[in-house]
């Protein structure tokens, strides 16, 4: 008596390798499924060369008839439709001009900072005009939202690499003397958040202002690596 196997989808994804590897035609595939699920299917089995699997969704039912194998270990991907991300909209960025910028202070902070606190009704702001007095060192002070800086010089994405980018365009411009990050930094692997960049925990979000990676460096952050010769010939 033989047992056919019972193929259902009930997760997000379902990733398989069909057993038969010497087969020279096309294979057909049935598994159940809920009623609500729209399943799309992909061959993944060349990672640089993926294509669409067109599945016949019906009620309870999914089919699709996959590509011969040809001596090869297929891989193929399920997934509900309704599990994938859609990418927000593009918004429109301007870039700051920082050309020829000679500023020797740099701060770079987060926006949730400048709230009034004590007697500062933007203590961000209160900081950089401290450090252009007299008092302060009479310095002249450029001040940047980290969030510009990730747009800027990490192409939108949240990096320390985005102050390491913008520490040695400056000092090809100028020659800063001092870079100050204004906020609060997290262990990259902090709440899983290392390893959940996409979806971090809302606590790790809110106290993660200036990333400044694992451990923390200031040479990492300053040092150009190009003009470093640690083996001299």
């Amino acid at each position: 008596m033989h047992y056919a196997r019972k193929n259902l989808f009930t997760s997000r994804s379902w990733f398989f390798s069909p057993a038969d590897t010497t087969k020279t035609g096309d294979s057909y595939f049935v598994f159940q499924k809920n009623n609500n699920q729209t399943v799309l299917g992909y061959d993944v089995t060349n990672p640089y060369a993926i294509s669409k699997i067109t599945i016949n969704n019906q009620a309870t039912e999914a089919s699709f008839v996959g590509p011969a194998p040809n001596n090869r270990q297929q891989k193929i991907l399920l997934v509900n439709a309704s599990n994938i991300y859609s990418p927000a909209a593009p918004v429109k960025t301007t870039f700051r001009n920082l050309a020829n910028n000679r500023s020797n202070f740099i701060l770079v902070y987060h926006s949730r900072l400048r709230k009034p606190a004590a007697a500062y009704p933007d203590p961000v702001k209160a900081y950089a005009e401290y450090r252009a007095s007299t008092n302060g060192g009479k310095y002249d002070t450029l001040s940047l939202e980290i969030r510009q800086v990730y747009d800027q010089f990490h192409y939108g994405e949240k990096s320390a690499q985005a102050i390491k980018h913008l520490v040695n365009y400056l000092s090809t411009q100028g020659k800063p003397a001092y870079l100050l990050l204004l906020g609060q930094a997290l262990l990259a692997d902090y709440e899983n958040f290392g390893r959940s960049r996409t979806a971090p925990s809302p606590t790790a979000s809110l106290r993660d202002m200036i990333p400044t990676g694992y451990p923390a460096s200031d040479i990492f952050l300053t040092a150009d690596w190009e003009k470093i010769f640690i083996f001299r010939k």
